[in-house]
């Protein structure tokens, strides 16, 4: 029950934190990977099942022996992939301008603020509310191919004797179902805060 109950704080702490960005920032700014692995950490149990469930139909396997391959590959993907995919997008954030701001008067400048610094926001207090959740987006878009390769490497151990390009066709096709669900979440977030900043 104590677990549960953990797990449930632990899951709005996080959505807090994604609905009201600033009280994650300090002068130095928004890591991103602070808001994205926690959320990728709750989101893992359905993201297993419905994975799973694509793996059935698409390898024709039943349920069971899809679930643990499904589970294995995703904590990996989620564990080291979604960190490796923050740190490649980070240093090429510090490559790029080294942080710098470039602040938010153009569009363009708004452009490179979600997308080239998407990995380490530059702290706009007044606009992180809109800021991270398209940051967010942007940093999936990385997390997916990586997601992807070791998912693919994970699953063909389990399915030896199944086709290889049949496990990366199920592979890409249940990260493109889970992904799309996660850029949805990402654009509702988006839309509630537009919705509440317009009051």
């Amino acid at each position: 029950m104590r677990k549960k109950r953990n797990y449930y704080l632990f899951a709005f702490s996080v959505l807090l934190l994604l609905l009201y960005p600033s009280f994650a920032h300090a002068d130095v700014g928004v890591p991103m990977i602070f808001l994205t692995l926690p959320a990728m950490i709750i989101a893992l149990i359905p993201i297993i099942i419905i994975e799973a469930f694509i793996f059935t139909k698409m390898l024709k396997v039943d349920f069971k022996t899809a679930y643990l391959p499904s589970t294995v590959a995703n904590a990996v993907s989620t564990i080291i992939g979604i960190p490796l995919s923050w740190a490649l997008m980070l240093a090429f954030e510090i490559l790029f301008d080294g942080g710098k701001a470039y602040g938010l008067l153009t569009i363009g400048k708004k452009v490179i603020a979600v997308t080239l610094q998407s990995a380490w926001l530059v702290p706009y207090e007044g606009d992180l509310w809109w800021m991270a959740p398209i940051a967010a987006a942007v940093g999936l878009i990385p997390s997916y191919f990586i997601s992807v390769f070791i998912e693919n490497w994970i699953v063909k151990t389990y399915f030896k004797d199944k086709d290889k390009k049949d496990i990366k066709k199920a592979v890409i096709k249940a990260n493109l179902v889970t992904y799309g669900i996660l850029l949805l979440v990402c654009a509702g977030i988006l839309a509630y805060q537009f919705a509440v900043h317009k009051k």
